[in-house]
């Protein structure tokens, strides 16, 4: 019989920590069950739904079940077991974003392959996300409407080969679409001037983002002891994750994204020189934010990190958007008085995210010549489609320069052939 802090009974396979936490631990007919919860009731409510799931089996407890029962039924079943924290919550999230509002309440049973086109018609015409995110969710759906069949609860999957064809799907600039842009190299001066004449906390930060192009979570993630300045490289092992699950904030360091994104990045122009000077700077201030009680991290979890606020907290995603979001009112504020004072239309920077840092780099990397292999390495893609078809976008202008380029060399070419051709009549 478990305990309470307090020397209560819980029940048999039922635990209470110091800090207040009940959890579960059960072996039923095989299965161990792992849950807690702050509220004592609410984890024996969902302990013992799953005890008789498994004593009963599927096939009997959600005979009527909705697509919300049955969804998350499978999910904790079969794909979050399988999956990395973060990756596991992202399913979930666009579960609930996309697909609980139009079928989470309807009958499992009762979803049909018109509905499910219907719904695809509309929301092609009307995109409210990414289309990789939606495909993405289509595939999470196809493989929960399959586990619905072995289990005998439906016949037919509605889901089955069901696919958003990019090229009819109308998007907007408001729309995912966006993340495939990068910084101009004007932009890019703008960017890193004002951090740097601001002496700005961040500019070591972004500097190492933008010539690196390491994801978000890999840069708030990145530790001292990742970085090896004989060798002028950068180990990439972990990234700093932070979500909200239960309404509670997790914030953790984690493996990297995939196999793949364990690697090796050299110095890329001032990358070590900043690193360096960047060392001695966030010590000595981290220092003394302690000495004078402003000091917020964790030594134990966090001592290391290489970029951290003034506090000596992670940057989180989140925090990194902020800082990008207050540059742009920032500078384009001070662009518009500007403009009024010239007498000119403003030329205002274009929206930032951190993402855009990335992009930036791999375009920097293709534009540069480097062989398309070395720079899905250095981006740590698990597929090389990723680094040709998401982050090789040109600029318009880009293009226009090229064709003017061409043009150019072939008129030259054709005057040449003409003069020469007159010539040789005329002789």
């Amino acid at each position: 019989m478990g305990k309470g802090i307090n020397g209560e009974d819980l029940g048999k396979g039922y635990y209470q920590k110091a800090n207040g936490l009940y959890y579960a631990k059960k072996g039923v007919a095989g299965e161990e069950i792992y849950d807690s919860d702050m509220n004592l009731e609410q984890l024996k409510r969902r302990v013992n739904k799953r005890i008789k799931i498994i004593k009963e089996g599927p096939g009997v407890i959600f005979k009527n079940a909705t697509l919300n029962e049955w969804f998350m039924w499978w999910y904790e079943k079969y794909k979050a077991p399988r999956l990395a924290e973060q990756s596991a919550v992202n399913v979930l999230s666009k579960y609930k974003n996309i697909m609980a509002e139009q079928f989470g309440d309807s009958k499992l049973k009762l979803i049909t392959e018109l509905d499910v086109i219907d719904f695809l018609e509309d929301w092609t015409k009307n995109p409210t996300h990414a289309v990789s995110s939606m495909n993405s969710c289509l595939g999470y759906m196809n493989d929960c409407f399959e586990k619905a069949i072995d289990y005998n609860l439906i016949k037919f999957n509605p889901f089955k080969d069901k696919k958003i064809n990019e090229k009819r799907c109308i998007q907007e600039v408001k729309d995912k679409e966006i993340s495939y842009q990068y910084f101009s190299k004007s932009d890019q001066e703008i960017l890193l001037q004002y951090f740097y004449e601001n002496n700005h906390w961040y500019y070591a930060m972004l500097y190492v983002a933008l010539y690196t192009g390491m994801r978000v979570g890999e840069v708030g993630g990145l530790q001292w002891k990742d970085i090896d300045f004989e060798k002028n490289i950068i180990y990439i092992r972990r990234a700093l994750v932070n979500f909200y699950a239960d309404g509670k904030k997790r914030l953790f360091l984690s493996s990297t994204k995939t196999g793949n994104s364990v690697r090796i990045i050299p110095f890329v122009k001032d990358v070590g020189v900043i690193l360096k000077k960047w060392y001695e700077i966030s010590k000595d201030f981290l220092k003394r934010q302690k000495i004078n009680g402003y000091w917020k991290g964790n030594e134990e979890k966090f001592g290391d990190l290489v970029f951290t606020t003034k506090l000596g907290t992670p940057v989180t995603r989140y925090q990194f958007e902020k800082i990008l979001n207050n540059f742009e009112k920032s500078y384009n504020k001070e662009e518009n008085l500007l403009s009024i004072v010239e007498q000119r239309v403003p030329i205002y920077f274009p929206h930032p995210y951190p993402h855009m840092l990335r992009h930036t780099f791999c375009t920097y990397l293709i534009k540069a010549g480097i062989d398309v292999k070395i720079v899905q390495r250095l981006m740590g893609h698990k597929h090389l489609s990723t680094t040709l078809e998401v982050y090789y976008h040109v600029q318009e202008s880009d293009m226009f320069d090229e064709i003017e380029v061409f043009n150019k060399r072939e008129v030259d070419t054709l005057k040449t052939s003409y003069i020469n051709m007159l010539y040789t009549k005329t002789s």
